[in-house]
């Protein structure tokens, strides 16, 4: 952690002396309670229920990537996805995306090859996935918690009902980010409060590698290149959003407890915007070390007029293609 920019380390090793008795416990600045942990999962499922009810449709960009590490291979999808709110309440999901992979042309050069299509929709218990390609429709029942579809997870979103097949963790939750110091992290490195540590670090002086102190004050010389570099980092952005400001997200962790899952997956990581709780990033770790990945972006919230999400795009007609039930396989 560092603050102001400064390695808290550095600034440890040389800081005043304070009464033991001053000097915060380690239980109040790290640990809580395990009832205040379950009381922010509540908080945080009711105001996903709440932020959910003013969204009646939204849709985005997303992109789709699984990797097998046993056999080097990499499968890549990207389209857009659709989710809507019908009129009985139930929750609709509609995706189209396009298969691809990157192959070697005559002249040793890579190209996007494009594999196939797959469309999928999921309405209240009901998933279907069309592979185009291959002119086959899967069918599956997601009352059933014994297989684990990113459909659902992206369609309903952060909700209590998650508990019925996992342990769920808030790993990071934005509400609680502290972004202001307080008096505890002050004393924490010796000071009471800012001013204090202000007038020490005004006249320090940088060390050369003798470790004999220079007239170079302590970070001067690099402080407005690494402020710059902090705030136009693109690891601190989603992507697409780069030029916009640095946005902290939930980020929850779904431990299978349903035993068919726990056969299959050993950890689901989702994250949600603030606000709006729509998800932005999903990870499945699967038992066989295979990673699925699926990244959304370009949201766009309660779309209205030419782009008014309508009934009919939530279809999905396959006429001719071979049925498949892989839950019952």
């Amino acid at each position: 952690m560092a603050l102001f920019g400064l390695p808290l380390g550095s600034l440890a090793q040389e800081k005043p002396k304070q009464d033991d008795k001053d000097k915060p416990k380690q239980d109040e600045r790290n640990t809580l309670k395990p009832e205040e942990v379950q009381r922010r999962k509540d908080e945080a499922y009711k105001e996903a229920e709440a932020a959910y009810k003013k969204i009646r449709s939204w849709t985005a960009k997303i992109k789709m990537g699984e990797v097998d590490p046993f056999s080097g291979t990499a499968a890549n999808w990207d389209g857009s996805l659709w989710m809507k709110i019908a009129a009985d309440e139930s929750r609709m999901l509609y995706w189209g995306l396009k298969q691809w992979e990157l192959q070697l042309d005559v002249d040793n050069q890579e190209r996007r090859v494009e594999l196939g299509d797959v469309r999928s929709l999921a309405k209240v218990n009901d998933l279907r996935v069309a592979l185009d390609a291959r002119k086959v429709l899967e069918l599956y029942d997601l009352a059933i918690w014994d297989i684990l579809m990113p459909q659902l997870l992206v369609r309903d979103g952060l909700t209590k009902r998650l508990e019925e097949a996992f342990e769920v963790e808030i790993f990071y939750n934005p509400k609680y980010v502290k972004t202001e110091t307080t008096a505890v992290d002050w004393a924490h490195l010796g000071f009471n409060n800012k001013e204090e540590w202000e007038a020490w670090f005004k006249n320090k002086k940088a060390k050369d590698a003798g470790l004999r102190e220079t007239k170079v004050s302590e970070f001067d010389t690099f402080k407005d290149q690494e402020e710059k570099y902090r705030k136009n980092n693109k690891r601190n952005k989603e992507p697409g959003q780069e030029n916009a400001e640095h946005q902290h997200y939930y980020i929850v962790f779904l431990t299978p407890t349903h035993p068919r899952l726990k056969r299959e997956v050993t950890k689901v990581m989702l994250k949600f915007r603030p606000g709006d709780f729509l998800p932005v990033y999903l990870r499945i770790n699967r038992v066989d070390d295979r990673t699925f990945t699926l990244q959304i972006e370009g949201h766009e919230a309660n779309p209205v007029g030419e782009k008014e999400i309508k009934d009919e795009r939530f279809q999905l007609e396959a006429p001719g293609y071979a049925e498949r039930w892989p839950q019952k396989g």
